[in-house]
């Protein structure tokens, strides 16, 4: 390295271990257990598409945006049931909230989950809607 580049000592490493252990990082899901995604007709309106799929994408990898820690904590059990293919948790909703400059309110994203690969299917039974919290 060039002079004056800057090396991590061996506590900053051992601090770094510590705080990514510490951090309950959920597992990623296969994007078909949250179905096809969806909006209301209000958001089709008024949100640009380009938005819609950024913050479905940040929903899909586990990015909740500003849902409250308990909320979140819900989610994580979820996907962790789901994950694991627990009896228990065949199927379950979580969700996402997002604010987003120069949108009315905040955008809701709900998923309602499923490992079964038949039950994936059916929009019915899964799918992602993206709502204002008004139209809920």
């Amino acid at each position: 390295m060039g002079q004056g580049a800057a090396h991590p000592s061996n506590a900053d490493i051992h601090l770094i271990s510590i705080q990514m252990a510490n951090k309950v990082v959920p597992p990623i899901l296969d994007r078909a257990c949250f179905g096809p995604l969806l909006t209301t007709p209000t958001v089709r309106d008024t949100v640009p598409p380009a938005v819609i799929v950024r913050l479905a994408e940040r929903h899909f990898n586990d990015d909740w945006g500003d849902l409250p820690g308990e909320d979140q904590e819900l989610n994580m059990n979820i996907i962790n049931g789901i994950h694991n293919k627990d009896k228990e948790a065949e199927f379950g909703r979580i969700m996402s909230v997002y604010t987003w400059p120069g949108l009315p309110e905040k955008i809701w994203i709900i998923s309602y989950l499923q490992h079964d690969s038949k039950l994936q299917q059916d929009p019915d039974c899964c799918n992602t809607v993206v709502m204002f919290p008004s139209e809920y």
